[in-house]
Order: C-alpha cells, then sequence, then structure tokens
C-alpha cells in the first residue's frame, strides 16, 4: 500500500475511536498490544490496550510479536508504524489502528501462442511466506510441462524472491522449409564484352543488344521444394514446420519446352525474345517494323521491337521485351520492359510544322521507361526512367532522369557530354563532362538513393493489400469447408493449398518491402563524377547532403568533406 492509502485507513480508524486526556505511562509486560490479521483483506492492526500500567510499546516490540506469529519484518509499514506508536502516548482508551499487511509470495506461469517459451513471474512476499520450489513444481506438473526445463533458472529465482517474464522453459521451434523455386538463367545467355574500357562505368558496345534464343536454349531452372524440421514444445509434442509448397512448371508457357532428361529445365522451343514474369518463362517471336506513326497505329505486344526508322511523336509503344530504333524517338511514349537502345536521339520538342498541337504541352515530351537501360545519342525534353543503367553520347538537356543504377553522359573513354538543366537521379553512379549552363540553369543531380523506390513500394503495398483480401476469403472458405462433410477432401486440400501459396507469397512481399526501404535511405557508397565542372546553378545531392553551386567551379568526384559537398 502506498502512504496516501495508509494514511486514509488511519485517519478513519481515529474517527472511529474516542479521544481522551493521556494515562499514566507505567511498565508493564508485552501485553499492552495486540496484533491481528484480518483475513479478507490481509490488513495487519495493531491494538493498544492502554490499561492502567500499560507501557509504551516500540518497533521492536511490533516485531517480535510479529516474528512470534510466523511473520516477518517487512509486514510493517513504517508511516503506520509511527502513527500507532505516537497515538500510544496520548491515548487513554483502547485503539486499533493498521500498521502494514501480510502476503504470502505468489507467482504465475504464462505460456506463449506456440507453446514453446513458459514464463515465470514471481512476486516477493510482504510479511508473508516466500514461494517454495514444491508450488512451481507444482504448477509445472499440472500444466504438463516437461520439455525445456530450466532447473537453475528457476531456482536463481526463487532465491532473488522475484522475476517477471523470466523464460524458465523452452521448447525447439520448427525450421522453416523452403517452397520450390525458379531461377532465370537469362542472365548467362546475355552477351559480354572483353574489350571494356576500365575507367568506364558501362561498355557501350554491348549495352541495350537484344536478347535472343535459339530452340534449346537454357531458360529456366526449377529447383525442388525442400521440407523443413518439426520442432518439440515445452509439453514434449512435436510441431510441424510450416508447410512448403513444390508446384512444378507452369502449364503453357508459349515457345518452351521442359527438357527431356532433367524435368526442372525449361529451355526454348523457338527461336525469339524470352519474357520474364515471376514464375513463368516464354519466348515470343520479334517483331520488327520501318516506323511507329499513324500507318502502324499503337503497339502493344508481349516481345521486343525492332524499329527501322523513328518512333514519331503522339505515338505509344509498350512491349515487354527490348526496344531498338535506328532512327530518333520523338515527344512519344514509350515503355519496355527490357533494353531501349536508340541510334538518334530522344527529343521531346515538336517541330513547328505541326501548329495544331503545339498549344498541348505533354505532346512536347518524350516519355521513356525501360526495365533494362536505355542508350541514346542524344536526350532534350524528356522523362527517362529505367531499372538499370542510362548513357547519352553528347548531352542530357531540361529531361527528368531516373537510373536504377548508372547515369553517363559522354562517349565512352572520353570526359565530354553535358548534363544541362532538369533533374537526373541514379542510384549507384553519374557521370558527365560538365553539369549546368553559363546562363545558371538550374540543374539537379542526385546519387545514392534510389529514384524507383517509393514508387516501387506503393505497387508492392498494393499486391500485398490484395493478397491480405485472398488470403481473408481462404481462410472464410476453410471454415466453411471445415463445416461441410460431403465436401470430397482433395478440393480441401486444393483450396489449402492456395492458401499456403498465398502466404508464401506474402512473406516474400514483406521481405521485398524491407529491401526496397533500405534503397530509400541515402548511401555514400554512390559516384558522382563531373570531370570538367559545374556551373552555377547546379544543385547536387550526395550521402544525405546538398550543395548549390553559386559559380562556376573546377570538375571532380563528389566527397564530404566537413559535412559538405565538395569536388576534388
Amino acid at each position: 500500500m502506498g502512504t496516501s492509502t495508509w494514511t486514509s485507513m488511519l485517519r478513519l480508524e481515529l474517527r472511529r475511536l474516542p479521544q481522551h486526556h493521556c494515562p499514566r505511562r507505567s511498565h508493564m509486560s508485552d501485553s499492552s498490544f495486540h496484533l491481528m490479521l484480518e483475513e479478507s483483506t490481509r490488513v495487519l492492526y495493531a491494538e493498544y490496550l492502554a490499561t492502567p500500567d500499560a507501557v509504551l510499546p516500540n518497533r521492536d516490540a511490533l516485531v517480535q510479536a510479529a516474528a512470534a506469529r510466523g511473520w516477518s519484518e517487512t509486514a510493517f509499514a513504517d508511516p503506520a508504524v509511527t502513527l500507532f506508536l505516537n497515538r500510544c502516548h496520548t491515548a487513554t482508551e483502547p485503539f486499533r489502528l493498521p500498521v502494514g499487511e501480510v502476503r504470502d509470495g505468489t507467482f504465475s506461469l504464462e505460456l506463449d501462442a506456440d507453446h514453446v517459451v513458459v514464463l515465470l513471474e514471481l512476486h516477493a512476499p510482504q510479511g508473508g511466506k516466500p514461494v517454495r520450489l514444491s508450488e512451481v513444481r507444482e504448477a509445472i506438473t499440472k500444466r504438463q510441462i516437461t520439455y525445456g526445463l530450466k532447473q537453475v533458472t528457476i531456482l536463481d529465482a526463487l532465491r532473488a524472491g522475484h522475476c517477471k517474464s523470466l523464460v524458465i522453459a523452452e521448447g525447439t521451434p520448427p525450421v522453416p522449409g523452403m517452397s520450390a523455386r525458379f531461377v532465370s538463367l537469362l542472365d548467362e545467355l546475355k552477351p559480354s564484352s572483353h574489350d571494356e574500357d576500365e575507367n568506364a562505368l558501362i561498355d557501350y558496345r554491348n549495352l541495350s543488344h537484344l536478347l535472343l534464343v535459339s530452340p534449346g536454349a537454357p531458360l529456366m531452372r526449377r529447383v525442388p521444394a525442400v521440407q523443413g524440421l518439426p520442432g518439440t514444445d515445452v509439453f514434449g509434442h512435436q510441431i510441424p514446420p510450416p508447410p512448403v509448397s513444390d508446384q512444378p512448371f507452369p502449364n503453357n508457357l508459349a515457345g518452351t519446352k521442359i527438357d527431356e532428361e532433367d524435368p526442372n529445365l525449361l529451355r526454348a522451343a523457338i527461336a525469339g525474345v524470352p519474357k520474364l514474369a515471376g514464375d513463368r518463362m516464354t519466348v515470343d517471336p520479334v517483331v520488327s517494323v520501318e516506323a511507329v506513326d499513324l500507318t502502324t497505329g499503337n503497339i502493344n505486344f508481349d516481345g521486343s521491337l525492332q524499329v527501322r526508322g523513328d518512333i514519331t511523336a503522339g505515338m505509344e509503344v509498350r512491349v515487354t521485351g527490348d526496344i531498338a530504333v535506328r532512327g530518333t524517338i520523338e515527344a512519344a511514349h514509350v515503355e519496355a520492359g527490357g533494353d531501349v537502345k536508340v541510334n538518334g536521339g530522344i527529343i521531346g520538342v515538336q517541330s513547328a510544322a505541326m501548329t495544331e498541337e503545339q498549344d498541348n504541352p505533354s505532346l512536347r515530351i518524350a516519355h521513356i521507361v525501360a526495365g533494362g537501360s536505355i542508350k541514346a545519342r542524344f536526350m532534350v525534353s524528356a522523362f527517362v526512367s529505367a531499372g538499370k543503367s542510362i548513357s547519352a553520347e553528347r548531352e542530357i538537356r531540361q529531361c527528368e532522369v531516373l537510373a536504377g543504377e548508372s547515369v553517363v553522359v559522354g562517349r565512352p573513354g572520353s570526359r565530354d557530354g553535358s548534363i544541362i538543366g532538369g533533374k537526373v537521379r541514379a542510384l549507384k553512379s553519374i557521370r558527365a563532362g560538365r553539369a549546368g549552363a553559363p546562363s545558371g540553369t538550374p540543374t539537379m543531380i542526385q546519387a545514392g538513393v534510389n529514384p524507383h523506390a517509393a514508387g516501387k513500394l506503393a505497387e508492392v503495398e498494393k499486391s500485398r493489400v490484395r493478397l491480405l483480401e485472398e488470403k481473408s476469403k481462404l481462410d472464410k472458405l476453410m471454415e466453411v469447408l471445415d463445416k461441410r462433410p460431403d465436401v470430397g477432401e482433395q478440393q480441401v486440400e486444393r483450396i489449402r493449398g492456395m492458401f499456403s501459396s498465398v502466404v508464401g507469397e506474402l512473406f516474400a512481399l514483406d521481405s521485398k518491402i524491407k529491401a526496397i526501404q533500405q534503397e530509400m535511405i541515402p548511401t555514400s557508397d554512390a559516384r558522382i563524377e563531373i570531370f570538367r565542372g559545374v556551373q552555377a546553378g547546379v544543385t547536387l545531392h550526395y550521402a544525405g547532403h546538398q550543395r548549390t553551386f553559386m559559380e562556376e567551379r573546377e570538375g571532380g568526384k563528389a566527397v564530404i568533406e566537413k559535412g559538405h559537398i565538395v569536388l576534388r
């Protein structure tokens, strides 16, 4: 009890007792007071008899009287004892006041949801008896806890007299297995160069080559599932590992076939462009056109596209593979799941001849998005986004550029090429000869943060919400099936398999979310190199720092010195 509680009780008791003048003090035996325990509340009272020859009691007398009853000194509350003893000095009639409480030690056992851990909570006694080892053992036996007991831990806790959430028994959790995985072999098929410029981050001779496969080419390998290991709970019962999915290659994968001697290897059945989507791999024929204009209309298909001329303004192209353009890309909307290679340039400003559409600003911007890399001779007034690298031989002017890996402006091995105006962002590195313009054109350059991370996170969160809804529906469906004995076991197993698959996908998405969030944290591992100099108006974002140059500076590599970005 707190001091305020004891004070309230004492005031209540005092109001009940009549007030008189002080009695005559004289020597007497310990029978001048009694200790009484109220069983219902466990409150300890002291009653002073106030006989004519009573000897005034003291604290030692109270302690000795309590010990005779088997109670320890901790039963007494000091403020209450002081108030009682002081009251004895003025009492002429018997009175009773609370002086403490007598409570035995208590304990409780708690099991986690999986019955793998047992927690002990032990409360010290107050004047009463401590918890005995036999009591704890009796409770453990009653709960049928037999596995993983920590005997020494229990003894140490009883000696200490108290503990909270102490692990006194611990089972063995099951070891999760691994579902069947599908590993793409496409990277092994991509051509590589043996004559690279050691100073260049990108080999321009190999960048954006179309990946074509011949019949029989290996495309994907299936890694069979690995079953988990069972665990043991604190009752000694086996805990089965989480179920794993061992699904085979999906059926009807267009343009592919399973190897005759190796059922876990998928090969190309036809020549064409491979397409990867999760655990699905297909091969599609290559499409080749003279130009993308009003004669062809917009293009949208699964595969790769070769354009011998231009992609003209206002057109839309969406393919899942690569795009190779011999001419230029004007103010068009182009999306590729693979690489985009443009022999000419990407230019979003329309010609003056197109007078009817000049007032529409959206037609003046080229919009290029690629899951792989993008290469062009130059880029002007464009939105350019690549999952990997972006390179321009001459310049990037007034563009918004987002690269999942690097941005390089300039010919291979040279230190020319300019970034003028707009925003250029990349996860790993940005290299150019110059940045900005003498006129002070605002130019932003950022490296070290994945520019695609926010968008990717939003897409993954959407998928997660969809899977959670699907999981909820399957939960309800399994509850219904459990109450329907007429439903076949095969159908029940199919629903359970679907549920396990959804749970596995959710687990994979959670890991992906953590990886994407990590990419949103600025890192100092990235590089910004502006070889020949920066102009006023250029802003660098690097390693969590930002600097806007107010005048022309010599070029170099961005480093952090004394908390500021400098070029060295």
